[in-house]
């Protein structure tokens, strides 16, 4: 097993410091569990707060070039979900972000891309 601690700078509204702590199990498994950073709706003229919350994730690497992670983040009362799959140029996301940008209506978003 190896440990890994990653630290991670974020500048949204304010300046703020968040961590993962991520356990390596083995040559292909992988988990950890860290901070996340999301905004809170703060006065209704839409001045944002930036808390930390609980970010739990994990993952299988077939080899250095394919894997599948998962990520789950609390947002309030229901659970956001990003699931990935990576191969060596390409990668394919799907996402769930339950009250997106404050709003009544939960979002689904696939994502694809080119490394280069």
């Amino acid at each position: 097993m190896r440990l890994a601690v990653l630290l991670l700078s974020s500048a949204l509204a304010a300046p703020a410091m968040a961590g993962s702590l991520y356990e390596l199990a083995g040559d292909n498994w992988y988990g950890g569990l860290g901070l996340a950073q999301r905004s809170a709706q703060g006065s209704p003229l839409m001045q944002l707060q930036v808390r930390e919350v609980p970010a739990l994730s994990g993952g299988y690497r077939w080899d250095e070039r394919h894997s599948l992670s998962l990520q789950l983040v609390p947002t309030g009362r229901r659970m956001g979900l990003a699931v990935s799959y990576d191969w060596p140029r390409y990668f394919v996301r799907l996402a769930y972000d339950p009250k997106a940008n404050f709003m009544p209506q939960d979002t689904l978003r696939l994502s694809a891309g080119v490394r280069f």
